[in-house]
């Protein structure tokens, strides 16, 4: 951990499971992560990006509504790739307008730290 100047360790795969089961909305966004235009199902907790997979929740899951008459935009992040891959809503979108405007891209940060003396020490070469 201290070679990756990292202070917090990071969720195990347990807590990453458990925590992708019990949150479907979050308050404020995950740093770091990319925020998107999404939907989200008025009823229930479902987010999507994408139409399509919305319009596919809504033939599973709420068989006889109208996926266009019971969603709304919002705000939307996925934490998680791979068997954890969920879209999360992001409801406080003030903060998150404020914070983006401030913020550079998060790719141009990320390229930035890897070019920092301390991850060339660990870069392969």
């Amino acid at each position: 951990m201290k070679y990756l100047d990292i202070e917090t360790p990071s969720m195990n795969i347990q807590e990453v499971e458990d925590w992708s089961k019990e949150i479907w909305i979050i308050e404020r966004q995950i740093f770091g992560i990319p925020v998107e235009k999404g939907l989200s199902c008025n009823l229930c907790n479902y987010s999507s990006r994408n139409q399509n997979f919305m319009k596919n929740h809504f033939s599973k899951s709420h068989r006889g509504s109208k996926w266009s008459d019971s969603t709304k935009e919002c705000k939307v992040q996925k934490p998680f790739k791979g068997q954890f891959n969920k879209w999360i809503q992001v409801t406080n979108t003030e903060e998150l307008n404020m914070e983006s405007d401030q913020e550079e891209d998060w790719q141009s940060i990320l390229k930035e730290d890897f070019k920092s003396p301390k991850a060339r020490k660990f870069q392969r070469i």
